[in-house]
Formats: C-alpha cells, structure tokens, sequence
C-alpha cells in the first residue's frame, strides 16, 4: 500500500525524496517507480547507519546551540530508547542520541522538504527527532492519530496542538446546540450506544495483546523458545536466572503486597496506569511520561477526605514477564502506594465499576479518560489524547492547575451527553475513515483500495491548505 500511496502522492506534483523503507515496503517497486529517491532501510536506520548516498554524513555531529535548543527532546529520548535501545547506559544513549540529532539535521537541512509524512505519531527515538527537528525548522509534519472510534483516525501536524480541522468545526458549531443522534455517521452513534451502555469491553489493541498471551499460539511460541534454549544450550542459564528473579521478586508479587479491594466509602479519582513503554505516554505524556509524578500531583491537589485508586493496565505484565525494569523499576508499586491517599486495587479489579463510582479519572492520555465522559463525569488529563477536545476533558500542567480542576469537580461539575454527541458530529466530519494496524483492518469495512484513496486524500488536502496559505 505505501508504493500505491506514494505513487498517488507523486501523480499530485508530490516529489517524494526520502524514503525510510520497512520490512514490509515492496523495496523493488518502490525503486523501480521512483529512480530519484533516497532509500533508507528502517534496520540502518535504528542503528544511524546512512544509506549509501549519504555516507558521507555518517560522522555529522549537532553543535551547542541546536544541542541547546533540542533539551526537551532530548529528555524525552533518553526515557524513549529504553523499547528498542534498553540495552544502552544513559552515557551511550546520550552520545546515540547526539548522532541521531546530527544526522537528521544535516538531512533537513540538505534536501529542505516542505512536508514529512509519518503513518503514525512519531515515537520511535529518530522520527521523534526528525519530527522535533521540523518544528525547530518551520517544517510541516503529517501524520495520523489512532483514536478508540472505529477505524478512524484524526490527521495531525503537532503532538500538542492534536487535529486542527476538528478544532476548527467544532468552533464553527460551536453556537448551535440541536445536535441528536440522527446527526452521527452510523459507526459513530453505534460507539455512542456501546459506550452508553457501559458495556463491559476490551480496546481492540489491549484485546490483541492479551489474545497473543494465550491459546495455542501461546503454547507453540513457549515450546519453540524452550526447543531453541536446549540447542543453543541456553536452558540452565535462563532456569538459574529465573530462580534468581523469584528469589529477588517481581513485578506482580510486588504488586500484590500493596494492593487492597477499595471500600467505596469516600470521594475518590481512579487512575488506571497506562502500559509502557508506548508513545501514549512518551511523547503524549509530555513531563508526566511518569506516571508516578502524575499521581503524586494528583495526590497534592486533593480536598480533604478524599482518595485515588491506582490499577494496573491488564497487558503490562505479559510482553516481557513481571520483570522489572525503566519504567516499572523495583520499588514502583511501593512508592505509588506510599503516596498519601493513594491505594493500589488488584488488577482484576472491574474497570467499570471503578468508572460508575469514581468523581473523576486521572490520567495521561488512557482510554479510561475517554470512557468516563459516557459516565457523566470529567476527566483529568496529563498528556495530549486523541480526545483532548472532547466536552469534560479538564487539563491539568501541574498542581494549581490540577487544584483549580478538582475543585469544579468538587463542586458538581457533569458531562451532558448531548455535548459528547455534538463533539462526534464535529469528529465524524475531521476523521479520516483509514486503518493503519492490522486490528483495525479486520473491524473496517474499508476495502484495501479504498484505506489508501482515504489516507491519500487526506494528506494531499492538508499539503494544498499548506501551500494555499503560504
């Protein structure tokens, strides 16, 4: 689909220059039909290894100033590499994390693109930096956000700013308030009724993690790996080390010496933790890409007599076992549940009741913020969501902020559902019916074709309104 998509682009006056390659990219076709393009396979890419043409950039190295100027970047990708780069000290991050800066910038600044275009947010170390180099460079970024609607998603320039165009409908509606639910496209109001009812679902991602965590497919994985650790002779390492890990303990013990069924018996704001390492919270999450600091504003800005439930996201224990690590370092759970007003409920603890008894949730960019909106309730978010423009979304940048928030909370504040109907109508009109994961292909309707003609479309109408302004 990406040739097909760039060819498309290219029929429209599009130069595509550059081109950073995948696994899954027909490589062949793609330079049969593009002989000028730089390719840029996505494994030399991970270890800043130029393509053949630019190797005589290889050696670049960023000065002072931009250094200087990229400190907020910089902070984040240190925490970023730990998914693809955890086996790096802080040390070799940062120097990694200079060559990055120094490659990405000559490049920018030798072909000097009018538009970058990422299929999703930028969250993979070096297109994080490539995208925080276009801001510092006046360039423009595109790419999709995945949102919990469907197989839609919202076309997006800035990862704190979210869809412009949404903004702009929802101001130019903003005066009229007959919106029901004959309004809504048709997948959109049957989201509206699922989550009215509250029904008891899954996210079709955190669903496909746990699916892949169980059954036969399960099975087969940890038989191969037990086959291949007698051939490789790696099976009495791998027994000693995991003897060692239950001595020590783990994630999942830890947890469970500090949780407590909550009791219901005072105010209180549910915080159900977001799985990590994942670019909903870095770079969504911005300061509180730790969610411990979250919590802890949280705590700070309570009234008196009232409390937080923390619960663990179902999926974070599977990927890589209850071991710790970066972001759930021993002494996680401890500390969160040190923090005064602050208890840990079981894991296995219903969401949804947590949801219909809390005055609030407190997140990052989690989709229990979205959910408690159908509830009536606000939501106080930390980070930059897909649904940040949505009615009852309170954000919050640090403890007075947080206090002010809460404090309207305390005083009764609700979400009128007919709000959240006039905010989708504004939705299905900016959304763009596309998937971009394989999930969301076998829930779409959208034949191949007809995914590509939409995300297409949808980049060429932003670069024109780009070009119009210009």
């Amino acid at each position: 689909m990406a040739v097909e998509a760039a060819l498309d682009l290219s029929k429209n006056s599009c130069d595509i220059i550059y081109w950073v390659t995948t696994p899954r990219t027909n490589i062949e076709l793609a330079k049969s039909n593009f002989p000028k393009t730089i390719f840029h396979d996505f494994g030399r890419v991970l270890s800043c290894i130029p393509p053949e043409e630019l190797k005589y950039l290889e050696n670049s190295l960023p000065d002072k100033e931009l250094i200087s100027k990229m400190f907020e970047t910089e902070s984040m990708v240190i925490m970023m590499m730990f998914k693809k780069y955890g086996y790096l000290s802080i040390g070799e991050r940062k120097l990694f994390y200079y060559h990055l800066l120094g490659y990405w910038s000559e490049v920018l600044k030798k072909f000097k693109p009018d538009v970058i275009v990422y299929p999703a947010q930028p969250h993979i170390v070096y297109d994080f930096i490539v995208y925080s180099l276009a801001n510092l460079y006046g360039i423009k970024n595109i790419f999709f956000n995945f949102t919990r609607i469907g197989d839609r998603l919202l076309l997006t320039n800035d990862l704190k700013v979210g869809s412009l165009k949404l903004k702009k409908i929802l101001a130019e509606q903003a005066s009229k308030n007959d919106f029901d639910l004959s309004d809504l496209e048709p997948d959109i109001k049957e989201l509206f009724l699922k989550e009215s009812s509250k029904e008891n679902s899954i996210p079709l991602d955190t669903e496909e993690i746990i699916n892949r965590y169980k059954g036969v497919d399960f099975f087969r994985r940890k038989l191969k790996i037990l086959l291949n650790s007698f051939k490789d002779l790696s099976f009495f390492k791998k027994i000693f080390l995991h003897c060692v890990r239950w001595f020590r303990g783990d994630l999942i013990r830890e947890y469970k010496s500090v949780q407590s069924v909550p009791s219901f018996n005072k105010n209180f704001i549910y915080v159900p933790l977001q799985y990590q390492p994942e670019g909903s919270t870095n770079p969504l999450g911005g300061i509180f890409l730790d969610q411990t600091f979250m919590i802890e504003t949280l705590a700070s800005s309570l009234p008196e007599g009232w409390g937080i439930y923390v619960k663990e996201h179902p999926t974070q224990w599977l990927p890589r076992g209850p071991i710790f690590f970066d972001y759930r370092y021993r002494g996680y759970y401890e500390k969160i549940s040190k923090v005064k007003g602050v208890k840990i409920v079981p894991v296995n603890y219903d969401h949804h009741i947590l949801l219909e008894r809390c005055k609030s949730v407190g997140t990052v960019t989690g989709t229990g913020g979205w959910e408690v909106l159908f509830y009536g309730k606000p939501t106080l978010i930390f980070g930059y969501p897909w649904y940040r423009h949505a009615p009852g979304v309170l954000y919050v940048d640090g403890p007075e902020s947080c206090k002010r928030e809460i404090k309207k909370i305390e005083a009764g504040f609700r979400v009128d559902k007919k709000e959240i109907i006039k905010y989708l109508v504004a939705f299905g009109k900016s959304s763009v019916r596309a998937y971009l994961e394989d999930y969301c292909m076998r829930i779409s309707s959208l034949t191949p074709e007809e995914n590509k003609n939409n995300l297409v479309k949808a980049i060429l109408e932003d670069i024109n309104q780009n070009l119009s302004q210009k």
